[in-house]
């Protein structure tokens, strides 16, 4: 049978350019962001066809169009109803001061240091349970004991090591979007003042977190929520202006390159990215682009067919009802790896799990609410609400949109307990820690 890749990458590159022209070249808007990544990574699979043997065929080539014009569609459905009712006119915002008081301050770094102690010492006696017989500094021997129980599913963290994470991470964030709101001038420009320094402190003591995380997931989330947030708060500023929309552009490529670093440093600390002479771009495609070819042998190799609704897809909901009684299947949270040509990767792109769960009518369709659901939330805080913090809940949702080529990050994390602790979290810690402070007109 003929590959399809080219032909993959023959339709996906102008309907990107399409869409980025259709959003008003705003990379920001998710179904700019989620096109992007998708041609993103059919291009970087496309480059190690040969030598990797890759292949893609034209089933799954139509079931990847078809899904993302689904999201598409619901996307730009949902952005022209907002804009013609507020007559495509953003409502302003409120003219306020964020900042948080130096106390304050010292209080959210110590609070993140005092539970980051308690997380290391969790993390350090549970990899002596497991093998480790290096020091308390070894953090890779650490994390190389940990990290296999808990994908073989034989270990589990206690709650409160999940709970700490919410808080310390919900206060950085805090922190992070203070920083952003009183460095970023009325223009859309970045200046940093002396006094805003101080707002690194809750950053900073969070280290110890980064430290005590065997996988990548937990540094991912705290820079894209730094990049939502900051450029977000810049395009407002700066009024949707093209220039600034430009410099974001720049900013999301900065960010995608300090990420790919950290990416191969972790992972080699945690003995998941074995350099095994391969190059650091043949590490991307492995992780960015190889999706796509295993989204089409999962399509082949995958029973379809489940006597279950979302047993694949609503982890959260399942554990919780199995927690009170329900006699439920246990819900994975891996997919099983699948082998072919020399190479091995569990992800299949986010409408693996749903075609999984809900077939193929019920992925298309989840797909436009997705879209939907995602470019309301957008537009809502950069159109229609007054309210500035409401870009930090928005960031917090919308990093599930970056994971669209790899695995379902929405049904699978949105919708459960943990989304509603850390959206819970992060206003009881605004309205603790946030002083916002209206600017009089006169003034």
């Amino acid at each position: 049978m003929e590959n399809s890749f080219y032909v993959l990458l023959a339709v996906l590159v102008p309907l990107s350019v399409l869409v980025f022209i259709l959003t008003e070249y705003d990379i920001l808007n998710p179904v700019c962001i989620v096109t992007s990544l998708m041609t993103l990574s059919v291009f970087l699979a496309s480059t190690k066809i040969e030598r990797w043997h890759l292949y893609m065929s034209a089933d799954a080539s139509l079931l990847i169009i078809s899904s993302l014009i689904c999201f598409i569609i619901g996307g730009l459905w949902a952005d022209w109803q907002i804009k013609r009712n507020i007559n495509g006119i953003p409502i302003t915002k409120e003219n306020c001061v964020y900042m948080i008081s130096n106390s304050r301050l010292f209080l959210m770094s110590l609070i993140i240091l005092i539970l980051g102690y308690f997380q290391y010492q969790e993390f350090f006696e549970a990899s002596i349970m497991l093998g480790n017989k290096s020091g308390p500094l070894d953090f890779s021997s650490m994390i190389r004991s940990i990290g296999p129980a808990i994908e073989n599913e034989r270990f589990k963290f206690s709650r409160w090591y999940n709970y700490r994470i919410v808080i310390a991470q919900m206060l950085f964030f805090c922190s992070v979007f203070v920083f952003f709101a009183r460095s970023i001038m009325p223009s859309g420009k970045f200046c940093l003042k002396k006094s805003d320094l101080l707002y690194l402190a809750p950053m900073i003591s969070f280290l110890p977190f980064i430290i005590c995380n065997r996988g990548r997931m937990l540094p991912l989330h705290c820079m894209l929520f730094i990049l939502l947030s900051g450029t977000i708060i810049s395009q407002i500023k700066a009024a949707f202006s093209l220039n600034n929309k430009i410099k974001v552009i720049g900013a999301l490529i900065a960010c995608g390159v300090v990420f790919l670093l950290i990416f191969l440093v972790l992972g080699m600390l945690s003995g998941k990215v074995r350099m095994g002479g391969r190059s650091p771009y043949e590490i991307l495609v492995h992780y960015v682009g190889l999706s796509m070819p295993a989204f089409s042998v999962f399509l082949e190799r995958i029973q379809i067919e489940s006597p279950y609704i979302g047993n694949n897809s609503l982890m959260g909901i399942y554990s919780n009802l199995n927690r009170l009684g329900a006699n439920l299947p246990p819900v994975k949270g891996y997919m099983p790896f699948f082998h072919f040509n020399d190479i091995s990767t569990n992800v299949y792109t986010m409408m693996a799990k749903y075609i999984m769960d809900y077939g193929f009518i019920g992925m298309h369709i989840i797909m436009s609410f997705i879209g939907m659901f995602y470019v309301t939330f957008y537009d809502y805080v950069r159109l229609i609400s007054k309210k500035l913090e409401h870009i930090a809940y928005y960031a917090l949702l919308s990093m599930t949109l970056f994971f669209a080529t790899n695995d379902d990050h929405f049904l699978g994390q949105v919708i459960n307990t943990n989304t509603l602790y850390q959206f819970a979290t992060l206003y009881i810690i605004f309205k603790l820690f946030v002083i916002k402070s209206k600017i009089h007109t006169e003034q």
